[in-house]
Formats: C-alpha cells, sequence, structure tokens
C-alpha cells in the first residue's frame, strides 16, 4: 500500500505544475495584462509563485468535503475536454504543416539560412528543422511509461464492469487509444509548435517550450480556451486522486497503528474535519514547493514517472517474486515416501508430526504424481491433495534471485541512462 500511495502521489505533483502554468495565462487574460508569460519563482511583482498560492487555495477548498463523489460528475465530461485539446493539437499542426517547409537533415536548414536572410525563403515559405533522430527521446520514456503506468487506475472500472467477459476487447480499445492520442500529440505537436506561427522560437524543435500553450500569448483567446478546457479537467482528477490518496493514508496508519483488523470497515476510518484539512494541506507542500522552485513540468514529469516505472515495473514485482518464491520453498513440508514411515521415523520426528506420502506412480499411468498432506489434527484423518504445478516456479530460490537481480539491474541502468540526458 506504501508503493501505491508514493506512485499515485507523482500524479498530484505533476498535476499541481500543470495547473498553476495553466491558470497564470487565464489569470493575465482575465485582468488584461499583456505581458510575456515567464515560468520562474518572480515575488517582486504578480507571477507564477503568486499563482501557486491561489492554486493551493482552490485545491484545498475542493477536496476539503470527505466525500468527493460530487466531482465525478464533473469529470464525467473530462472526455469532450480531451477531445477539445486533440482538435486543437490536429488543426495546428496541419495549420503550419501547410504554410512550412520542413527539413530534415541540418545542412539542407543551414542551406537554408545562408541563401536568405530570414528562416523564410524568396517564396514566403518558412523554413523549420524537424531532426527525426535525437538522443533527447530518453526523458519521453519516462513520461511514456508513467503515463501507461497510471492506467492502472481503470482497474476498478473493470472490476465493476457490467459485462466482465468484455474486459479484454476493451482494455485493448483503450490502450490503442491512448497509442494514438500520444502519437497525434507527439507527431502533429511537433509539427505544429515549430511553424511559421512560432518563428520567435526558432529554428528548431528543441527550443518548444515544455508546456507548449506557454508558447502563445496571454491575450490569445483561443489557447485561453484550451488552458480553461485543461484546468477544469486536471481540478477533477485531482480532487479524485486526492481524496483516494487521503483514504489509503488513513486505512495505512490505522492497519499499522490498530492492525489488520481494525480496517476491516473503511467507513468507520474518519478524520475530524479539522485532522482532515490538515492531512490536505501538508499533502500539498511537495507539490506547492516543486512549483514555485522548480516549475519544469517537463523535465520533472520526465525524472518522477521514470523513477516510478523503474520502481513498479522492474524492482518492486521482482523483489515480491522473489521473496514469495523464498517463504515458499523454506515452508516446503518434508517430503517421505510410505516406506519410510516406521516407528523409527516417527520416534525421531514424533507422532504428531506431519508426515507426506508420496504415492507412487503405477507403471504406464499418465496419472501425474500427486503428494498428500495428512492434516495435524486429533480427531480428524481427512487428506488434501496438492498438485506439484501449482508452485510458483520450477527453479531454486537462488537462480529466481539471480534472474530477479539483472532484470532490476537493467532497469535501474535505464534509470540512470535517462538521468544522464535530463543533466
Amino acid at each position: 500500500m506504501t508503493c501505491f500511495i508514493v506512485n499515485f502521489y507523482v500524479g498530484i505533483i505533476l498535476f499541481f505544475q500543470v495547473l498553476s502554468q495553466s491558470l497564470y495565462p487565464i489569470l493575465l487574460f482575465a485582468t488584461g495584462q499583456d505581458v510575456a508569460i515567464e515560468m520562474k519563482t518572480d515575488w517582486s511583482q504578480f507571477s507564477l509563485s503568486y499563482t501557486c498560492l491561489i492554486m493551493l487555495g482552490i485545491i484545498l477548498l475542493m477536496v476539503l468535503p470527505r466525500n468527493t463523489s460530487y466531482i465525478q460528475k464533473v469529470n464525467a465530461f473530462g472526455v469532450v475536454f480531451v477531445c477539445i485539446f486533440l482538435v486543437f493539437i490536429l488543426v495546428t499542426g496541419l495549420k503550419q504543416m501547410a504554410i512550412t517547409d520542413y527539413v530534415y537533415s541540418e545542412a539542407d536548414f543551414k542551406e537554408a539560412l545562408s541563401s536568405a536572410s530570414t528562416l523564410e525563403g524568396t517564396d514566403g515559405t518558412y523554413t523549420a528543422f524537424v531532426p527525426l533522430f535525437n538522443s533527447q527521446f530518453t526523458p519521453l520514456m519516462g513520461i511514456l511509461g508513467g503515463g501507461y503506468y497510471f492506467h492502472n487506475m481503470s482497474l476498478s472500472m473493470l472490476h465493476n464492469a457490467e459485462k466482465p467477459e468484455h474486459n479484454t476487447r476493451n482494455i485493448a480499445i483503450g490502450f490503442f487509444l491512448v497509442f494514438l492520442t500520444y502519437s497525434l500529440i507527439g507527431v502533429l505537436g511537433v509539427y505544429g509548435f515549430t511553424g511559421q506561427a512560432f518563428s520567435e522560437f526558432a529554428p528548431s524543435v528543441n527550443l518548444i517550450k515544455e508546456n507548449c500553450l506557454n508558447m502563445f500569448a496571454s491575450d490569445d483567446v483561443t489557447a485561453t480556451v484550451i488552458r480553461g478546457c485543461i484546468l477544469c479537467q486536471l481540478l477533477c482528477v485531482n480532487t479524485l486522486l486526492f481524496g483516494l490518496l487521503r483514504s489509503q493514508i488513513l486505512l495505512l496508519h490505522a492497519g499499522l497503528t490498530k492492525g489488520q483488523d481494525a480496517v476491516a470497515n473503511e467507513s468507520e476510518i474518519k478524520l475530524s474535519r479539522g485532522k482532515n484539512c490538515l492531512l490536505s494541506f501538508l499533502m500539498t507542500l511537495p507539490p506547492i514547493a516543486l512549483a514555485i522552485w522548480y516549475p519544469y513540468v517537463g523535465k520533472l514529469g520526465a525524472l518522477i514517472a521514470a523513477f516510478s516505472t523503474m520502481f513498479v515495473i522492474f524492482v518492486l514485482p521482482l523483489a515480491t517474486f522473489t521473496k514469495a518464491v523464498y517463504v515458499e520453498q523454506c515452508q516446503s513440508p518434508l517430503k517421505v515416501t510410505s516406506a519410510d514411515t516406521d516407528d523409527d521415523f516417527e520416534k525421531i520426528l514424533g507422532p504428531e508430526c506431519d508426515i507426506i506420502k508420496i504415492s507412487p506412480r503405477p507403471i504406464n499411468s499418465a496419472r501425474a504424481d500427486k503428494i498428500i498432506f495428512k492434516k495435524l489434527a486429533f480427531d480428524s484423518e481427512d487428506e488434501v491433495e496438492y498438485n506439484e504445478s501449482r508452485k510458483l516456479t520450477s527453479w531454486s530460490y537462488k537462480k529466481v534471485a539471480l534472474a530477479s537481480s539483472l532484470l532490476a539491474t537493467y532497469g535501474i541502468a535505464v534509470f540512470v541512462i535517462q538521468l544522464f540526458y535530463l543533466a
């Protein structure tokens, strides 16, 4: 449960970054301030830093009620907001592709620069450089892995599905749509935000901002509408995620302090309104600190998502499986054939010991050997059959530990490579 809490807390950290960076231009638009959108710490004037404090108040007001079911009705429009953002990226990409001449070689781009005083050629076509291969793709892999991992939240929907027999098909369709969404935003975003409309950010794709909406002016109406959609969507998701993590923290605390029996009824685990507000405030401190003093949502998202993906995909499952194999092999009963259960054997182990009888396989019989366990009971002679195929693995614990160590080392190495490119 601790791992669950830590990994989903990553979402709250990233959501706070995007929420603050979306609200700041909206406030500039509402107050009529036509100033440059700068994502940096500045207390001398109204800036992103003060916007983070405003966002802190909004989030605390939304998560104050213990029951956040009312948010689910608003969150039902999340698909609409996502579709609006997709259409925006699609239109921007296609529009810029129509008026921009893209080159994929640095030599061709330098030649275009040398033949004209500006990036606009003699025929009025703007030239942009889009490298097809770049060593900076590794941070995107962290975000991609984290994005796919966070879709584990859909498991509760599958559990309550009206037709569970269609779950496999629905999962396949869902992940294909996720792939399509990432592909459309990635490809058309690159072509769109290196086009002629963003010539001040020339010369190449390397200067696309981490939050692409910050490349629009604060008085741009279309960008403001898109920012509003993202703000509403993430506020709802953040509130639901906040309520989920808060309940999990209370369950973990109750289980550690009062035992497992204390968490049998989750409805009885509640906090007073004051303690609930205090817990919510403490949960928002790390996100607001990062949003103020490290407002780089792209780098932060790549770093945290890469770490979470490494930990949850490579380290945690391998460690859990290795421990399960170790416990299973340490607790495996002593195997003794029926021929060995004589009086001398019972004198050594005692008459009430666990005796495991292995029934020999008859000649020309296809039936697998079965291990029969005799229960330790004074008034019962019941026997339970156990099949060898139910074991976790046929490998020994040492082999499992070695293979798990190699796979975990591979995952950690990939994470370290991503850190190198993020530096």
